[in-house]
């Protein structure tokens, strides 16, 4: 099977649909203690933003609290903000019914937070934020009836950043290191196919020795 161009994005999905391996992120990432027992919805739609029958890389609810927005990116993409928008807007379709949004009870929601985990390898700093009203033609942020803001986090997850938060997640740390093996093996002179499929079986080695 030909490895996907985007390789890194298709393998973080993997990764992170899994509930265990989303808790065990979303733990690391917040510095929570969800235990197993805590509820984890994968809320993953087709991406509404692209032609292409592609989906985002990963969303889900955890403890019906907060909907999390979760993306991998190689390169920094100053859109995501009204990217995410358009996402959260499709998911939050999904947890409530119309019928619903319409009661005069307020109808309470998962809290959203948006992040963006970046191993590219262009120089990007440890942590960065995109703000929704960088974009907006006339940006008024003390206007009289308020304004829309959305607020992207973005976490530099390559080689030497963020240490602490590899620590805490091991499937993270395991994901970094898959990505980096491949790029290895590229620069061995693998095309990416090939070089995809020796860092799996670089991992399932790894994992073997490991666990012993």
């Amino acid at each position: 099977m030909e490895a996907d161009r985007e390789f890194k994005s298709t393998f973080f999905a993997g990764f992170f649909s899994e509930p265990d391996n989303a808790r065990e992120l979303y733990n690391a990432l917040k510095d929570t203690n969800y235990d197993k027992d805590t509820p984890i919805e994968i809320t993953t739609i087709k991406d509404v933003y692209s032609k292409e029958n592609k989906k985002n890389d990963v969303s889900f609810t955890i403890d019906n609290k907060f909907v999390i927005i979760l993306e991998h990116q190689s390169t920094i993409n100053n859109n995501m903000p009204i990217r995410c928008l358009m996402y959260v807007a499709r998911v939050y379709e999904q947890i409530i019914k119309s019928r619903d949004a319409l009661n005069e009870k307020l109808r309470k929601i998962p809290t959203p937070e948006f992040i963006v985990l970046y191993n590219g390898k262009r120089k990007f700093p440890s942590e960065q934020t995109l703000k929704l009203s960088d974009a907006y033609e006339v940006n008024e942020p003390n206007t009289k009836f308020g304004s829309l803001e959305l607020i992207v986090k973005i976490i530099n997850i390559n080689p030497g950043f963020n240490n602490n938060l590899m620590q805490k997640s091991k499937t993270l740390n395991a994901y970094t290191s898959f990505c980096e093996h491949v790029e290895i093996e590229q620069q061995n002179g693998y095309d990416k196919n090939e070089a995809v499929k020796r860092a799996v079986e670089w991992e399932k080695h790894k994992v073997f020795w490991v666990n012993l």
